[in-house]
């Protein structure tokens, strides 16, 4: 039997939404992705950089928003700030309680794992209405009615993930 969560709970709020937009100091019209996950190889954290890297060449006014830690936070640190824009855009926010806050502040969601089970922070999104990326591994696809709530993608190409988070991006209907 799958892990559940209490979906009222993670029920969008658009003013702390546009309150952690203020505070982080991105304009309310710039897309902005999101992620909730360890910073661990499970993970997959530099595709996520890397897909946002795709999607930043084409949005130059987006922003992504990073609640986690954990061993590759040196390497994900190290690997935006080789490029400015992207030291600019990135928020890795560690671990925090805030999590209605980032997914109401959050236009798209990005899990691109290597493996899981059913990811609580997917599942979280969901019940916020965010629209969802995901990797074809394990309980992604499970939770993403493709072409309904996301869209899933390959492992190790974030370069399919940043494709499908333009897409939903410029198509709201999506």
């Amino acid at each position: 039997i799958r892990s559940g969560i209490d979906v009222s709970a993670f029920a969008a709020q658009p003013d702390q939404g546009v309150a952690l937009r203020d505070q982080l100091n991105i304009p309310t019209d710039a897309p902005v992705i999101g992620t909730v996950a360890c910073l661990k190889p499970q993970k997959a954290p530099l595709d996520h950089i890397e897909a946002f890297a795709v999607f930043l060449a084409a949005e130059p006014e987006a922003h992504f928003i990073w609640v986690g830690d954990g061993e590759q936070m040196a390497l994900v640190r190290k690997r935006i700030e080789r490029e400015p824009q992207l030291a600019q855009r990135v928020h890795l926010l560690g671990w925090s309680d805030r999590i209605v806050d980032v997914l109401s502040a959050i236009d798209l969601f990005l899990l691109i794992s290597l493996w899981e089970g059913l990811p609580r922070s997917l599942l979280e999104a969901r019940a916020a209405g965010v629209p969802c990326v995901v990797s074809d591994t394990c309980g992604n696809p499970e939770a993403i009615a493709y072409g309904r709530c996301g869209r899933v993608v390959e492992m190790h190409r974030p370069d399919r993930a940043a494709e499908a988070l333009l897409a939903l991006w410029r198509d709201p209907e999506l």
